[in-house]
């Protein structure tokens, strides 16, 4: 294996730490600021209003929602590339189940322009009284969330596919692998609970989200500043 070969290695995990890095900060703009500052789930009519005077920050949470899937698309093939001497065939399922995460969750988005419509104020909205466009709003809110939930069970695939691929390598310390393979269950307890057990698992939110934020910003991290342990690369290839 060359120095360059090596050099290469490590240009590539630092540029997935860096895009890995925009998507969290991405994500947690849409969902904790814009959404979660926005919504209230018990009350239509202060939703309807809210979205309705914050409409820029609303849309600046859609192409937040957007970068997202720009930078999960690369990070998913930056890491296929970087873990498929560990395992071809695993490699390319755990991109894979995220590919399907961006294809859902590119679906999902629409839910959220839609939302823009009803406070568009466009004359076939007329025919709609108030509360029942507040009705409809909260309805399409609670449609992403069912979206989120089914994305993130897809996610909790690839979360553990990547937990068992980073466990076999010496490229990165084996704790993320452990780390993500409990993301992995956080993710799914979470998705089938609120399917299954609904109230038992929003009592759970957000506890039940901060390993997983603190295992992929963790992993993110060293990605950037450590790279990966190109002596190994060699043994794996």
């Amino acid at each position: 294996m060359t120095q360059d070969i090596k050099l290469k290695h490590q240009n590539i995990a630092r540029i997935t730490g860096v895009i890995y890095l925009g998507i969290i900060a991405c994500g947690i703009f849409s969902e904790a600021v814009v959404r979660s500052g926005l919504i209230n789930h018990s009350n239509g009519a202060q939703t309807y209003n809210n979205i309705l005077e914050h409409q820029s920050l609303f849309r600046l949470g859609i192409v937040s929602d957007i970068l997202v899937l720009f930078g999960d698309i690369i990070v998913s093939i930056l890491l296929y590339y970087l873990l498929k001497p560990i395992s071809k065939i695993l490699a390319l399922i755990a991109a894979s189940f995220r590919l399907i995460v961006v294809a859902i969750s590119g679906a999902n988005i629409f839910n959220m322009l839609s939302v823009l419509l009803l406070v568009s104020g466009t004359r076939y909205l007329n025919s709609f009284s108030k509360e029942q466009l507040e009705s409809a709003m909260l309805f399409l809110f609670k449609n992403h969330s069912y979206g989120y939930d089914v994305a993130l069970a897809f996610f909790g695939i690839h979360c553990l596919l990547l937990g068992m691929l980073i466990m076999k390598s010496k490229l990165i310390p084996k704790m993320f692998g452990i780390a993500f393979i409990i993301t992995a269950i956080c993710y799914f307890l979470f998705s089938f609970g609120r399917f299954i057990f609904p109230h038992f698992a929003n009592s759970l939110y957000p506890s039940i989200l901060l390993p997983p934020l603190v295992t992929e910003l963790s992993l993110a991290l060293w990605l950037l500043i450590k790279g990966i342990n190109t002596p190994n690369i060699k043994s794996i290839t």
